[in-house]
């Protein structure tokens, strides 16, 4: 179960994330730390919508997601 990513509302993001974070636990679910691995710099990491991730941003994404699974291997 991922965190969300940084750029959304740092407060309502945090509050969501220790919800994830504590759930996740709770059910013995794999935590992916995608607010720690997704901060500044900024540029070059997001897609023409200027929203989502590019395949820079995504590779960030894809490096949470792999200590993840190495954390649980």
């Amino acid at each position: 179960m991922a965190t969300l990513p940084q750029g959304l509302r740092s407060g309502r993001s945090g509050a969501a994330n220790d919800v994830i974070v504590e759930e996740a636990e709770a059910r013995g679910l794999v935590g992916v730390d995608l607010w720690g691995h997704t901060g500044p710099p900024w540029g070059g990491k997001f897609s023409a919508d200027a929203f989502h991730p590019n395949e820079i941003g995504y590779r960030d994404w894809t490096r949470a997601f792999l200590e993840a699974v190495e954390r649980r291997s």
